[in-house]
């Protein structure tokens, strides 16, 4: 085992650097920008009613609300027996393309989903083969494949307690923007790939691990000026479950919980049960928490708002470093963000670390002294005095600060994201936490 030094603090441009670097950015091929900290998160062009843009191959707009299947893959055609374009047929039609394609990584697939309530109609017949998008349940992407609504409050797609809502695959890049995912098993989003969410909603999802995005080993996840809310684990990562290189940015997570059932007294801190109320982070990669709102989550061993462990990823070939300090591997970052009012029925409330370290990058607010805060304009043991979750303009719930929030001008200016959560712009002096007090949303 290599033994080292207390591990420098990871820059933060280095963190995002390399996360953004390992994304596939042909995701973007048709055109269209990858959100990232420097984008505005008002919603695209392309999403805006009356949704008549021509078609061109490998677009699909969806003119149903039904679960139908495609009729006949591969033609190039989003079509059911009904003759209707669904949700289910044009990401069934998008994956046939891809495997019909030589180069599946240098195009990418676009959907567009008008404003609607898509639900999940049958459970499968067979379990859903790997890789596979049957007639019914989860819906499995392939390839490079971008889903855009017309915003998270009018584009639902539901589960419907049937099955997850999305798998992406390995070698994968899914791109979803302005919609709600919600009424899940085993998951709201199951991500092997390349996943970036921006301005969704993903909500009272239930799984073992992970109910609202489970990230496996080597995938990575942005997300992007989202609220994750009112999820349920039966065994840890009730909001999002990081098992590699992560980012989010501009985010809430709020009122994720894990149930009481997942643990007993024998349950120790650093398993696999009952940790990571909001973030559960298992040490593949670095994860990075950037001006965003973790509050009002709970777990029952620690970590009610986060939780980072080595866990199962083992160290079979002594590669993983050792520090002077006992921490090894790699870090979950604080930078801007709020982290109160989350709960454990046993261990530390707001953050828990085993093995793995939690560092602090500044400008953040939390109301104990769990989260290792002792960076410039970190206000650990303080009340940050948040509103509750609601409608502060923007295209998901959000909570706001309160006149005399202490969070209030709080953020370190020079690592403050140009527009905060709602898509105003974060005016300076900038706040900490996804929502900036002052600014106005579009």
């Amino acid at each position: 085992m290599i033994i080292k030094n207390v591990m420098p603090r990871y820059t933060l441009v280095k963190s995002i650097t390399v996360l953004l670097t390992a994304l596939t950015l042909s995701a973007c091929s048709d055109g269209h920008s990858a959100p990232n900290v420097g984008t505005p998160v008002s919603v695209s062009a392309d999403n805006e009613p009356p949704f008549n843009r021509p078609a061109r191959p490998g677009s699909f707009l969806v003119n149903s609300e039904g679960d139908e299947p495609d009729a006949l893959r591969g033609d190039g055609r989003c079509e059911s027996a009904k003759g209707e374009c669904t949700l289910r047929a044009a990401v069934q039609e998008s994956n046939a393309l891809v495997m019909q394609t030589t180069s599946p990584l240098t195009r990418t697939n676009v959907i567009i989903v008008p404003e609607g309530h898509y639900r999940f109609i049958e459970s499968p017949v067979v379990a859903t083969a790997a890789g596979v998008t049957l007639d019914a349940g989860r819906l499995v992407i392939l390839g490079n494949t971008n889903i855009r609504g017309a915003g998270a409050r009018r584009t639902i797609i539901d589960g419907n307690n049937i099955d997850r809502v999305f798998e992406v695959s390995a070698n994968s890049t899914f791109t979803i923007s302005d919609v709600t995912i919600t009424g899940a098993t085993a998951s709201g989003i199951y991500n092997h790939g390349q996943l970036i969410v921006t301005r969704c909603l993903i909500t009272e999802n239930y799984s073992g691990y992970g109910a609202g995005i489970f990230n496996t080993p080597w995938s990575s996840a942005i997300i992007d000026s989202s609220t994750i809310s009112n999820n349920t684990a039966e065994s840890e990562g009730a909001g999002i479950r990081f098992d590699s290189a992560g980012l989010v940015i501009n985010s809430t997570i709020s009122g994720n919980r894990i149930l009481e059932s997942c643990c007993d007294d024998t349950t120790y801190d650093g398993g696999t049960q009952g940790e990571g109320g909001g973030i559960d982070a298992r040490n593949g990669s670095a994860v990075t928490i950037m001006n965003s709102t973790i509050v009002n989550n709970h777990a029952v061993i620690g970590g009610g708002g986060v939780n980072i462990a080595k866990s199962y990823q083992g160290d079979p070939d002594d590669l993983v470093e050792t520090y002077s300090n006992g921490t090894q591997g790699h870090p979950l970052e604080l930078i801007n963000t709020i982290i109160a009012g989350n709960t454990s029925t046993r261990g530390r409330a707001n953050c828990s670390q085993v093995i793995s370290p939690i560092y602090s990058l500044g400008g953040n607010v939390s109301d104990d002294d769990s989260c290792e805060l002792n960076a410039e304009n970190d206000l650990p043991n303080t009340d940050p005095k948040i509103k509750a979750l609601a409608n502060n303009g923007g295209p998901t719930d959000t909570h706001g600060l309160a006149i005399d929030s202490p969070a209030r001008r709080n953020a370190l200016q020079e690592n403050c994201s140009p527009q905060d959560q709602t898509g105003a712009e974060r005016l300076r002096p900038c706040d900490t936490g996804a929502v900036n007090s002052s600014g106005t949303a579009p």
